[in-house]
């Protein structure tokens, strides 16, 4: 079982992307992809993609114009082309502990009946204090949401709303969840910027 991170790309924000991977290259548990999706043409990628030429497990994809939607479109692109069981869409600019898969995993393997993971964050719009998360509008961020993949194909993000994490998770919760397919997990493993 492996979680797929889906990264937003934007041009100008090389060395966030580089810190982002480096957050997901590092994890004490390896069972992970990255798909990275440049929102339009960037002028790194070529860069980006030789430093981090090793790791088979990252692959990129490049939209054919700039979308100026918060990260949905790219987000929904590599949703739609996601191959892994879980899922947990991100922007460049994020970043996780080096245990996040893994306390991932381990709370699946101890509920199998799992939709839906998420975890607390700090937040950059709250001075990078502690946000304790909760599955609701307003309350979430896509960066520490984590649900399986089919079922999340089937609700794309809103790209017309800048609340599209908190609709995507209200939703998602309403028409695949009940309360033992929850699970909260009150530690910081996701760092919004």
């Amino acid at each position: 079982m492996k979680i797929e991170f889906i990264l937003s790309h934007y041009i100008g924000r090389t060395y966030q992307l580089i810190m982002a991977i480096s957050s997901i290259i590092i994890q004490t548990n390896n069972n992970w992809t990255l798909h990275i999706i440049c929102n339009g043409p960037v002028d790194d990628i070529e860069f980006i993609k030789n430093i981090f030429s090793k790791f088979p497990n990252i692959r990129y994809s490049v939209l054919d114009k700039h979308y100026d939607d918060f990260g949905h479109t790219p987000k929904n692109y590599g949703l739609e082309r996601a191959l892994e069981d879980w899922v947990v869409m991100g922007n460049d600019d994020n970043y996780y502990t080096p245990c996040f898969v893994d306390e991932i995993l381990k709370s699946i393997s101890k509920n199998p009946n799992l939709k839906f993971i998420y975890c607390d964050m700090i937040h950059n719009h709250y001075e990078y204090n502690l946000f304790k998360c909760s599955p609701k509008i307003g309350q979430i961020d896509m960066g520490n949401v984590i649900t399986l993949t089919k079922l999340s194909q089937q609700i794309p993000l809103n790209i017309d709303r800048y609340e599209a994490d908190g609709i995507f998770v209200e939703t998602y919760i309403s028409k695949f969840c009940q309360e033992d397919n929850i699970h909260h997990i009150p530690r910081i493993y996701f760092v919004h910027n």
